[in-house]
């Protein structure tokens, strides 16, 4: 585990560090195991099946493929006007999983057809304050005393050629402040729904970039925000009164830079006894043009491009759980086998930090810069864990493996930061730098390491 705010430093041209990172907690003799969250995990990459995950409803899903696009779910509706969702086959009841615990989803946000239309891809949560004894058999239906969270990117489109009347009626309306200034009749937003809190609904303003001309017909491109190809959202139960859900989009390559995070209380409607539904969803009902456009004060709403059927697709990466508190902290281990998956680290400093590169290692490139690069976990539930509240207590080990850069004249410098040990009275125990000391154990555990691979 890396601090938060410290860095380490590297001088180098294009520096090229290679990292497996693996944290694990030894179960203490004869204790009980609690239930492992992360068996519900799926990175989709097993073309014999999606368990423990369904797609509904059923008649709404032209096809279903896993090997069309390997590595994600890609999904053809079949325009019957119903949401298509991604859902565990059963709920999640709260005391299942001990917590805090974490949800990642991945979104590929890509378009099949030349001039894709509009559509709305994301993130579907219910959540239950019910009796677990009163949930009905069928996954499809609602318990009694469930609220919704719905987190979308949302892409409005103009009928029309470009530069058409459509268009240009299009863009006479209030697209130009939620497009950024963009020519193209067309934006992209974050935009959030359902009754669970009001905080979350409306548009989230996160930005995104566009290429072009000012006052041209059209531009060039749209990237970053909700205009990148990789979407991802994450929701972490925190307790059963309090939520936290947030959105991160960025292109293949790109450093992991963050995520626009949101708190939720919902202690007014009582103790969440379940989360009924949790995962991707693609909207395909009529939210669009009889909710989302008139509220947006986009006229005429019927110069809105519905999507289409038979020309676009959809593509879910991934559906991760995790625990993210003193007794899973061994969750937060990471191998990196899973190409684009990166949801637990955050990334600070200068570097392109990625994961294709070379499969199986994080792949950290390092411009010409003084100020270097550090990786921290995004969510490790507590900054400090108090070894008084787990007994008996379990034991923990840190490793990392670490392939240096090439070359005799490239200066590189690795070590673990912000890993300190305090007593009750809140002194730090032991002498010296604790980072200097963790610092060399760190380095001479890649070493020989990588001395038994070779």
């Amino acid at each position: 585990m890396m601090g938060h705010t410290s860095r380490s430093s590297s001088f180098a041209w294009l520096m090229m560090l290679s990292m497996s990172l693996v944290g694990y907690c030894q179960a203490p003799s004869g204790g009980h195991s609690p239930n492992d969250i992360r068996k519900l995990s799926q990175h989709f990459t097993d073309a014999n099946g999606t368990s423990p995950w369904m797609f509904v409803p059923q008649d709404n899903i032209k096809s279903l493929s896993l090997t069309e696009h390997p590595g994600y779910v890609t999904i053809w509706e079949a325009g019957k006007g119903q949401d298509v969702k991604g859902i565990l086959k059963d709920p999640i009841k709260i005391d299942d999983y001990p917590l805090p615990w974490e949800f990642n989803l991945g979104l590929g946000q890509y378009k099949s057809s030349s001039e894709p239309g509009t559509y709305a891809i994301g993130l579907n949560l219910a959540v239950t304050f019910s009796d677990p004894s009163t949930w009905p058999a069928d996954r499809m239906q609602m318990p009694p005393d469930t609220h919704l969270l719905q987190l979308f990117v949302v892409h409005l489109k103009a009928q029309g050629d470009l530069g058409g009347a459509n268009a240009a009626s299009f863009k006479k309306s209030q697209l130009g402040f939620l497009n950024y200034g963009d020519p193209s009749a067309e934006t992209y937003l974050v935009y959030g729904k359902g009754d669970l809190d009001p905080s979350i609904t409306g548009d989230w303003r996160v930005p995104y970039v566009w290429l072009g001309f000012p006052g041209a017909a059209q531009d060039w491109s749209h990237s970053g925000g909700p205009a990148s190809f990789e979407l991802n959202y994450r929701v972490k139960l925190v307790s059963p009164t309090h939520l936290e859900v947030g959105f991160f989009g960025g292109e293949q390559g790109e450093p992991h830079t963050g995520w626009r995070m949101r708190k939720i209380d919902v202690s007014h409607f009582g103790r969440i006894t379940g989360i009924w539904q949790i995962g991707p969803i693609i909207s395909l009902d009529r939210w669009i043009p009889d909710v989302l456009v008139p509220g947006l004060n986009l006229s005429p709403s019927p110069l809105i491009a519905p999507v289409e059927s038979a020309k676009e697709f959809y593509l879910v990466d991934y559906a991760v759980f995790y625990g993210v508190g003193p007794q899973t902290v061994e969750d937060m281990s990471d191998d990196f086998d899973h190409p684009g998956f990166q949801p637990k680290w955050y990334h600070e400093g200068d570097a392109i930090v990625e994961t294709y590169s070379h499969p199986g290692y994080l792949t950290v490139t390092l411009p010409p810069s003084l100020m270097g690069w550090a990786m921290c976990p995004t969510s490790i539930g507590r900054t400090n864990i108090d070894f008084n509240e787990l007994t008996p207590f379990p034991g923990y080990e840190v490793e990392i493996s670490f392939v240096p850069p090439e070359g005799k004249t490239t200066m590189w410098n690795l070590y673990m930061s912000s890993f300190s040990v305090w007593d009750q009275a809140g002194k730090p125990v032991g002498s010296g730098s604790m980072t200097q000391v963790f610092g060399s154990l760190a380095c001479n555990i890649s070493q020989r390491k990588e001395e038994s691979r070779s």
